[in-house]
């Protein structure tokens, strides 16, 4: 074990998991081991960085690992996971909310309902944290997260931060810090109606019963979708592995039996090769390889 490890052991006894299967920290369920650690508390966030001064070694913040595809082997450096007070929603003055970087985009929509509140209703059915939301700038149809949000909160060059970004369309906060949540503006209504309808149209859009890390490649244009070009360029139900372009939803790649992450950047590349072959199109794709 090197010697951050050995650290981080000692000052996190509990939450430190060294060569931990990162295969069911990701949605798609394929990938190597890393080490984990399981934050819980800014004050534990300050101890950490202090280590990582000290013997330098590469950390990533991870969500709910519904945009990340992890690699074969045994991932170098840290993923690190922000639970406990980063899970928290706090109502504050006036309909300005604090949401945590941890929290869950259906614990939000829990919270939505409980306090009557909309504003952010359109998040409803993604499945990720508020922190990569922000990195991603997730949204809907018509509602991108950075709409609501006034503030993010930030670790950033050795101190707390609190900043006002600019975000555009599906382009969200690019930060070499930690985010650790964000102040919202919402306002009184029922959101009831509109999480209702969201949630039921996934069901029937998306391939929700498989696992899959969701959109695989990011839409060229608000009005050209990803999944329509790879449906008309005949790609729905192509296999590599285990892993197949969904025939519910063709900008979803699902794992149907034992797969692996060479699989998965197999049929991506034949994905991205026959689009730009029938339409001149090249597709990005949204998905992270750590």
């Amino acid at each position: 074990m090197a010697g951050w490890q050995e650290e981080l052991k000692k000052n996190f006894p509990y939450s430190f998991f060294p060569s931990f299967p990162l295969s069911h920290l990701s949605t798609l369920k394929i990938g190597g081991r890393g080490n984990l650690l399981l934050l819980k508390r800014e004050e534990e966030l300050e101890k950490l960085l202090k280590i990582r001064e000290e013997y330098t070694f590469p950390l990533r913040v991870l969500g709910r690992g519904s945009n990340t595809v992890f690699r074969e082997g045994e991932i170098e450096g840290l993923i690190l996971k922000l639970e406990g007070d980063f899970q928290k929603i706090r109502l504050e003055k006036e309909n300005i909310c604090w949401l945590g970087a941890g929290v869950r985009i259906n614990q939000l929509m829990n919270f939505l309902l409980r306090n009557h509140l909309s504003g952010m209703e359109q998040l409803a059915g993604i499945p990720g944290s508020i922190g990569g939301a922000i990195v991603m700038n997730a949204g809907g149809k018509n509602y991108s997260i950075g709409e609501s949000i006034i503030r993010v909160r930030v670790w950033e060059e050795g101190k707390i931060s609190e900043i006002t970004p600019s975000f555009s369309y599906r382009k969200g906060l690019k930060s070499e810090g930690i985010i650790l949540g964000c102040w919202v503006k919402l306002e009184k209504g029922d959101p009831r109606p509109v999480i209702k309808n969201l949630l039921e149209e996934r069901k029937k859009k998306f391939p929700l019963n498989l696992p899959s890390c969701g959109c695989v490649f990011r839409n060229p244009s608000p009005t050209l979708p990803a999944g329509y070009l790879i449906d008309k360029a005949g790609l729905k139900g192509t296999r590599e592995g285990g892993l197949m372009v969904s025939p519910v939803h063709a900008n979803f790649i699902v794992k149907i039996d034992r797969a692996t992450t060479h699989d998965f950047l197999k049929l991506v590349e034949r994905v991205k090769e026959k689009v730009y072959q029938v339409f001149g199109v090249k597709l990005e794709r949204e998905v992270e390889i750590v």
